[in-house]
Parts: C-alpha cells; sequence; structure tokens
C-alpha cells in the first residue's frame, strides 16, 4: 500500500478513517485501480476518473449521496498528495434529501424501547435525549457518564445538562440526559461489566441492532431503518415543542453565528427551563401515564362535567319557576324549611344535598 495513503487514512478519527478506507476501496474496485496506479495519474486525470466513476455508479443505481460521498472521500485523498481536484459547479451533482430511510415516530421508538434489554433500552434511550450522531454516542466515556448520574442523584436533579465538543465540527452544544435516560443508564451501569466506552459496540453492530428490533417489534418499515433517523426526530420535536432555532441548533450541536459566550448562557438558561415543561408531551418516548389511567381520567371528568349539566338544569327549572309564580319569592331560601310540602319542594331538598 502507497505510504501516503496509510498516512492520510491515520490523520483521521476512527469513524472518519473506517469510512474512507471503505469508500476508497469501493472506488479504486470500481475503476479497477490500484491506489499507485491512481495516485500516479496527473489531476487532470483522476477528475476524468472521478467523471467515469460518477456516470458508472449512476447508472448501475447508486443513490446520488452515497455517490457524492465516495468521491468525497477521493477527493480528501488526492488533497492531501497535493493533487486538488476542482469541478466546475454542479458537475458532480448535488445532494438529495434522504427520501429511502425509514422516519421515526413516537410509536414507533416506543416500539423498539419496549422490547429492548437493558442495553438496548439505555442506548435508544440515550440516543433520543442527547440527539447525537452515532459516532458521538458510542464515543461516550463510561466513567464520566457514571458521574454525572451520580452527582445528579446527588442533587436531585430530574433532568442532567451539561456542555460538550461535536468533535466532528467542534462547535459547542448542550447535552441533555432526560429522566428515561437517567433511568436506564442507571440500570445499566449497575448491571454491566466495567469498560471505558458507555456503549462498547461498533457503528455496524448498532445499525444491526436497530434492524433486528424492528423486526422483532414487528415496525412496518417505510424505508432503510438508520441511527441517525433518531437525531432528526429530536431535531422535529424540538421544532414542535416550541424551541426557537438556536435554541435548537445548540442542543443538536450545529452552528450558530454567534461568538459571545453570554448569549449561549443564555441560551442554556432558556433551554433548562422550557425542557422539563415540554419533555412528557412532546419528547418522552415511553409516557409513565398508561392508555387505561388516561381513560379513567377522562371518564372521571365526563362524569363531573354530567353533574355539573343536571346542576345546571336545578337551577334552570327554580329560575322558570320563580318567574311564573309557581315558587313564592319570600319562602325560597336554601336550608330553610317550608311550612308545607308543594310540588316544588323537591327543587330545595335537591339544592341541600
Amino acid at each position: 500500500m502507497r505510504k501516503e495513503y496509510q498516512e492520510w487514512l491515520d490523520e483521521q478519527s476512527p469513524s472518519t478513517r473506517q469510512h474512507y478506507d471503505k469508500r476508497m476501496q469501493n472506488f479504486l474496485t470500481s475503476m479497477t485501480l490500484t491506489i499507485e496506479d491512481f495516485s500516479n495519474l496527473t489531476p487532470k486525470e483522476m477528475k476524468h476518473v472521478v467523471l467515469a466513476y460518477r456516470a458508472k455508479s449512476e447508472k448501475e443505481g447508486m443513490p446520488q449521496n452515497s455517490i457524492l460521498a465516495h468521491i468525497c472521500s477521493v477527493r480528501s485523498y488526492c488533497v492531501s498528495i497535493d493533487k486538488p481536484l476542482m469541478f466546475k459547479k454542479n458537475a458532480l451533482g448535488k445532494v438529495q434529501a434522504d427520501t429511502d430511510s425509514h422516519v421515526f415516530s413516537n410509536g414507533d421508538l416506543k416500539g423498539l424501547f419496549e422490547i429492548g434489554n437493558t442495553f438496548e433500552k439505555a442506548l435508544i434511550s440515550t440516543a433520543v435525549s442527547l440527539g447525537w450522531e452515532i459516532s458521538s454516542v458510542l464515543k461516550l466515556d463510561r466513567a464520566k457518564i457514571k458521574a454525572k448520574l451520580e452527582h445528579g442523584k446527588q442533587n436531585n436533579e430530574q433532568f442532567i445538562f451539561f456542555d460538550d465538543t461535536r468533535k466532528k465540527t467542534l462547535e459547542s452544544r448542550f447535552a441533555v440526559l432526560n429522566p428515561l435516560a437517567i433511568e436506564w443508564l442507571t440500570k445499566y451501569l449497575d448491571s454491566s461489566e466495567d469498560s471505558e466506552k458507555l456503549f462498547p459496540i461498533t457503528e455496524d453492530g448498532v445499525n444491526k441492532l436497530l434492524k433486528r428490533m424492528a423486526n422483532a417489534s414487528g415496525l412496518k418499515l417505510t424505508g432503510t431503518i438508520r441511527f441517525h433517523n433518531i437525531r432528526k426526530w429530536l431535531m422535529s420535536r424540538l421544532s414542535r415543542c416550541g424551541f426557537n432555532e438556536f435554541q435548537i441548533k445548540y442542543i443538536m450541536g450545529k452552528a450558530i453565528p454567534v461568538s459571545d459566550r453570554t448569549y449561549l448562557q443564555t441560551l442554556q438558561t432558556d433551554i433548562e427551563e422550557k425542557y422539563p415543561k415540554v419533555y412528557n408531551e412532546y419528547l418522552n418516548i415511553n409516557p409513565t401515564v398508561s392508555l387505561v389511567e388516561k381513560t379513567k381520567e377522562l371518564e372521571q371528568l365526563q362524569k363531573e362535567l354530567s353533574q355539573l349539566k343536571e346542576q345546571n338544569e336545578l337551577y334552570k327549572n327554580i329560575l322558570r319557576d320563580l318567574v311564573t309564580g309557581k315558587i313564592p319569592r319570600e319562602i325560597v331560601k336554601i336550608g330553610g324549611e317550608p311550612e308545607k310540602t308543594p310540588p316544588w319542594a323537591n327543587y330545595l331538598k335537591k339544592l341541600e344535598t
């Protein structure tokens, strides 16, 4: 293997290294080239090969975004050997919206959560709570998370908030561990063996796990199931429950066009105040109030409404009888005892009860 190629891979993060290497090998195999063959080409020849790869892949039915991801890896390598490839605008095509992946609903995530074991419940609830990309979730340090949980318990915190930096973009983000994540992370840490990583599993392992759980839960998929769409779910829910653009970006670790740290502190305060208020209705995939309890509550409200309607009808009848003279005004006193028992006296008895 060419030395420059290995040096280029070594400069990447572990997850990026894996993706880049896989995509480069796919590219070279498709074009029947070795890394040495490709590296020895001139930039102009490289551009020709890349455009030929794009046309071939498109003809074979590869999704546009996958083609661009492969070309991105190739161009990154070319930059590292001082042969940057420049293309005319739109020569490679544009990134397309993802229409091939399953879009998660609250019910979908609840279904996956319910059939999971302790590890799977901890993983899903953490992913839903943080909304991070898979690489960041899998890099979580077990000892640090355990310390945050213990500190939160000591201070009776239902929600744990903490600062973090998104490694991919170096953007600040405000992490949230909600009650469901806290509950199942605590159970998971109490029942599992110590390891450096919180979740000792690979990215491929996570996606295979999700597919297996989807099959086991009977989830009717509308496309490919991807961990990344949990992140999309959280962004959508945060928007629906009223978080503004900057608050959502800060939680998700997206770029905010501001350098004022004081503003970030204001965002933190706003998020800490708002998040608990909207959690149960919008962000909790496993509400504690069951359908049975909700039904009982509704029945009780309907009963109380019926009683109010009946009472209102009694008052209407008494008022009508007063106006028509059926009830002498001078003896209509709540709690009073009329000397005789005329037909309208039952009104008084009902009111007293």
